[in-house]
């Protein structure tokens, strides 16, 4: 490979290597590997981005951490210490230019990494901009783009202190509402200044080539990408009177000569992260299910209950998702978990390890849902110790919702009752509820509500035990670090929609940094919840159809494989779905169902909250997934 060529490549994770699963159960504490292990690159790089985003330099000992001064640090608690934030991208225009980007600021380095200088923070783009790629001109010092998740690209003519989107070069459906499709990668030509190549978004067998001056843009037919495999970094340099691109996957590298228009592969990759024995154990044993949320009160009533579970039976499922904590913070098990009693947290309707015994009797998988962040008996603990705050009365933060009396009056009654993320006493909390949970045989922990609160005067929240260099993802991260390192079971998370269909960071989610963490995530992808605008020329019908394929292939392509995408579907009237005529509501649970079996998903959960699944007539066998681990 050509010696210029140690520039771009940024080493994502990528899950291609067999392991034998082991019989359950595993300890976590017990493996002797990390999730995943990453064996050493086969570019000749000198620097790079790792697995786990922090920049690296190959000295004579391999690859080690390159420091550098105003490198973004962040901390993962409290009491943790200063870490590098991972970085999502890495470019070296050229020896004396190095640009880099987390999802909140790009920055750049005119001394090698010695120091870095601020070029954008995302607030300059618009809300929840989240960065992907930042690119520098080689001959106009200037001039910058930078990549969006699902702003767009964004041009700079004066050195960042400005930005203007550019128009869609590429775009799979007519989003609307102002949403644009991922950027990948981003660089500059090298040898027409106006030009630049871009990947962009989830089809990936072609590149684009835009004019800057003229507007116009063009394709470079693509044949090491395809569907769901882009190329994730792009590099170029001139060798005589042609400009060479290069171009990566997550299985090769490629090179396209611009005078004879030709691609040639350079070489296959071997950076292939191993899976732990016990990652791919967890991986095994929840992939593929397809269940139903049944709550507390049903699942403790005997008959209610195996009316459940022959509809399961004769529906063609084979999981259950039943709460043991609920959105009022109550433990539905005669929980012993000393600040569960403290606070009065413990309802003991359910018999839990009895319950474990019939559904495995029967061949099915339990799901214990736990309600994470929104806990009222936790709220109202020791005078609001661990409560969100006020900071305009200095009292407990609650969201209210006004409600209308008999005679016309309003009033505002409490509606939601928040506990504060960053308290690594609320992680703790409940990390000890969900190991009670496993040592009791619940096959997997599903943590719901593991978000910031949406709804309210959020405005006025202050997190009082948030600590500098710690943001809403680094709270998040730091709770599911906990769980993972403190659990052996299958662990799954449920996530806003709109944080499956776009790598973003909304309310604290993730489904990238998440991934490194869980085994499970399940996209609430109902239809209704996307605003109006969203696929706004597509028949209703045949939206929500989209919205689970493409929202599924998303989000496995934004964990890049490294979890079972599990998303939950729609069996509740909401808006519109409301006047639909049961044949109608029925043909739409059907093409939700459709969408998910045709995408790269593993199971599917239904939801409604009064366990009332009449609109599911049918076995839904014929809608199975299969899932096939690498």
């Amino acid at each position: 490979m050509n010696q210029h060529l140690r520039r771009v490549w940024a080493c994502l994770p990528l899950l291609m290597v067999s392991c034998a699963p082991l019989p359950h159960p595993v300890s976590a504490r017990s493996e002797t590997l990390p999730d995943l292990v990453t064996p050493a690159p086969v570019m000749d790089q000198q620097v790079r981005v790792s697995r786990e985003g922090i920049l690296e330099e190959l000295g004579p000992g391999g690859w080690a951490p390159l420091s550098g001064k105003n490198l973004p640090e962040r901390r993962l608690g409290a009491d943790q210490p200063l870490i590098p934030r991972p970085l999502n991208s890495f470019l070296e225009v050229s020896p004396k230019l190095w640009t880099i980007t987390t999802p909140f600021e790009g920055l750049y380095s005119t001394d090698q990494g010695a120091s870095w200088i601020p070029l954008i923070q995302r607030s300059q783009l618009g809300t929840y901009a989240y960065l992907t790629t930042l690119a520098a001109s080689p001959v106009d010092p200037n001039l910058w783009l930078v990549g969006t998740s699902f702003h767009g690209i964004f041009e700079s003519s004066d050195s960042g202190k400005t930005w203007e989107r550019l128009p869609d070069i590429f775009t799979t459906y007519d989003y609307g509402d102002g949403y644009h499709e991922m950027i990948n990668a981003l660089v500059f030509s090298q040898r027409w200044p106006k030009m630049f190549y871009a990947s962009i978004g989830k089809e990936g067998d072609r590149i684009y080539r835009y004019n800057l001056a003229t507007g116009v843009a063009d394709t470079l037919d693509f044949p090491g990408g395809s569907y769901l495999h882009p190329a994730d970094a792009l590099a170029v340099h001139q060798e005589g009177d042609q400009e060479i691109l290069e171009a990566r996957t997550d299985t090769a590298w490629w090179r396209w000569a611009s005078v004879t228009h030709t691609w040639l592969k350079l070489k296959d990759r071997t950076d292939f992260p191993v899976w732990s024995p016990a990652k791919r154990h967890r991986l095994e044993v929840s992939k593929d299910r397809y269940g139903f949320y049944v709550n507390a009160t049903q699942a403790a009533n005997p008959r209610l209950l195996d009316e459940h579970l022959d509809f399961m039976a004769k529906k063609g499922l084979n999981a259950v998702v039943i709460d043991m904590k609920t959105d009022l913070g109550e433990l539905v098990y005669d929980s012993h978990v000393p600040l569960a009693r403290a606070c009065g947290a413990v309802h003991p309707d359910l018999n839990v390890p009895a319950l474990v015994k019939k559904l495995h009797a029967r061949g099915f998988y339990l799901i214990g849902r736990v309600v994470v962040f929104k806990d009222k008996k936790l709220f109202a603990y020791d005078h609001n110790k661990y409560a969100v705050w006020n900071k305009i009365t200095n009292r407990p933060w609650v969201n209210h919702e006004i409600i209308t009396e008999a005679d016309g009056t309003k009033r505002e009654v409490p509606k939601e009752f928040w506990v504060d993320t960053y308290s690594q006493d609320v992680w703790n909390y409940n990390v000890a509820i969900a190991k009670e949970l496993q040592d009791m045989g619940v096959d997997e922990i599903q943590f719901d509500y593991i978000r910031f609160p949406s709804d309210g005067a959020i405005w006025n929240i202050k997190d009082r035990f948030k600590v500098p260099q710690m943001n809403r993802l680094d709270a998040l991260e730091g709770f599911l670090k906990t769980a993972r390192e403190n659990l052996s079971v299958p662990l799954s998370v449920d996530i806003y929609g709109f944080n499956g269909f776009f790598e973003a960071d909304y309310l604290g989610q993730n489904m990238d940094m998440m991934s490194k963490y869980v085994d499970v995530i399940s996209p609430m992808f109902y239809p209704s919840h996307f605003f109006k605008p969203f696929m706004w020329n597509m028949n209703y019908l045949d939206r929500a159809r989209i919205i689970y394929k493409d929202g599924s292939d998303r989000a496995w392509m934004g964990t890049r494989g490294r979890v079972n995408i599990r998303p939950w579907v729609q069996t509740f009237l909401l808006g519109g779905e409301r006047h639909f005529s049961d044949q109608k509501f029925a043909e739409y649970f059907q093409k939700q169902l459709e969408g998910v079996r045709d995408s790269k998903a593993s199971g599917f959960l239904l939801w409604n909250n009064m366990n009332d699944y009449y609109m599911v007539t049918k076995s839904v066998k014929p809608y199975e997934t299969t899932t096939i681990l690498p």
